[in-house]
């Protein structure tokens, strides 16, 4: 067993925050611009972005359900991917700035809230309140973030063990 490790040059780490710049640039650029378009981009990509985190936790989780050992030589690969759900929500938190741009829905004079029978109201305006759309994003992101911590923790503690094998 090797124990190289990755050693990513100083110039690609600039490379990496540059283009992560000339994209909030272009963003903003859109918000000036275009500013329904910009926050219908940023949804896409936030949810993109999250949407690869969990289904690489996804994908580790079945890896483990069924045993496999197959995968061990590219593990690191999605548990690597599944540290993309905090970046996937921080993204996804930017939009609580736009919401009223993107969902008509979160302002309860709408119309849109009240157009159908008298019942469903209620339930809907408590649902769909922002605050509370709020939470549950928090509370949901949260809970996928320390699931692949953990996961990601578990893998790291069985290359650690000398009976863990391949399996790990």
């Amino acid at each position: 067993m090797t124990t190289e490790t990755l050693v990513v040059p100083r110039s690609m780490r600039q490379l990496a925050l540059a283009l992560c710049a000339i994209g909030v640039i272009a963003f903003a650029i859109g918000l000036v611009t275009q500013t329904q378009r910009a926050w219908l981009n940023l949804l896409v990509d936030g949810w993109f972005v999250f949407a690869l985190g969990v289904g690489s936790l996804f994908f580790i989780g079945a890896q483990r359900l069924a045993n496999s050992k197959w995968w061990s030589p590219i593990r690191r690969i999605p548990e690597a991917l599944s540290l993309l759900i905090p970046v996937g929500a921080v993204l996804l938190a930017v939009l609580a700035v736009g919401f009223h741009q993107l969902y008509p829905w979160t302002d309860p004079a709408s119309p849109a809230m009240h157009d159908e029978h008298p019942l469903i109201v209620p339930g809907r305006l408590t649902y769909l309140a922002p605050a509370f759309v709020y939470v549950r994003m928090v509370v949901i992101a949260a809970l996928w973030t320390l699931f692949a911590l953990r996961m990601r923790q578990i893998s790291f503690d069985g290359d650690a063990s000398s009976a863990a094998g391949v399996s790990a």
